[in-house]
């Protein structure tokens, strides 16, 4: 993710070992309170809300799984 900041100065943050896909699952998760969740994603976003102790998230993942 790459951006400026208040001040116009860029500003980058780099994510490992996790999808563009996965992540704007988590942000829209963040901000929406929603998740879109099945049987070919459940187990990724699991291990991604862990990494991030997204605890609520985790609880959706696991009561899916």
């Amino acid at each position: 993710l790459s951006g400026e900041n208040r001040n116009g100065e860029k500003m980058q943050l780099t994510m490992s070992n996790i999808s563009s896909d996965v992540l704007e699952l988590l942000l829209e998760f963040v901000y929406t309170g929603s998740l879109i969740i099945d049987s070919a994603n459940a187990k990724t976003l699991l291990e991604a809300a862990n990494k991030f102790q997204f605890n609520t998230f985790c609880k959706v993942c696991v009561s899916f799984l």
